[in-house]
């Protein structure tokens, strides 16, 4: 008789499973009720958990995140503009001196140019050791010598290519 297949391996998580015993102190601890058990009547209201409520997070969580990668290539885009604005020294002349250098935009807000941060290439002995190093680091983490932890759990949103 054959053994029986093995239960594929449980990946490690930051946070309980849903449901569990560690999930509802959690809840608890935070001061929500738990989901009321199958086919029993939901329980305590709380609108936060609707299905209503949910849909609506999960809609918003999609404008929110195409807003924030239209608004980081509109801000790449102004960065890049006001680089070459600066090097025609057309804010030299377009905007007034701000009291730290700079220019003074309205409202009080100052326009900082900060140089670029400094950027190390390594001969070939420090690549050598680095190569060595990281080779060292899976070699640990091969044979459980390292040790590692899992951070938060967070949520992140997926679009489709094309």
């Amino acid at each position: 008789m054959a053994a029986p297949n093995p239960a594929p391996p449980t990946p490690e998580t930051s946070e309980p499973e849903p449901g569990s015993p560690a999930a509802l102190a959690l809840l608890a601890q935070l001061g929500i009720a738990p989901r009321a058990a199958a086919g029993a009547p939901l329980g305590p209201d709380d609108e936060r958990f609707s299905p209503l409520a949910i849909g609506h997070l999960s809609h918003r969580l999609v404008e929110v995140k195409l807003l924030l990668d239209q608004l980081g290539a509109d801000q790449k885009e102004l960065h890049e503009t006001l680089r070459l604005a600066h090097l025609r020294g057309d804010l030299l002349h377009l905007l007034p001196p701000g009291s730290e250098g700079g220019y003074q935009l309205p409202g009080g807000v100052l326009l900082h140019r900060r140089p670029g941060r400094k950027q190390w290439q390594y001969g070939p002995t420090a690549q050598e050791l680095e190569a060595r190093l990281k080779a060292q680091q899976l070699y640990e983490q091969l044979t459980g010598a390292a040790q590692s932890s899992l951070g938060a759990a967070f949520w992140e949103l997926r679009f489709p290519k094309g």
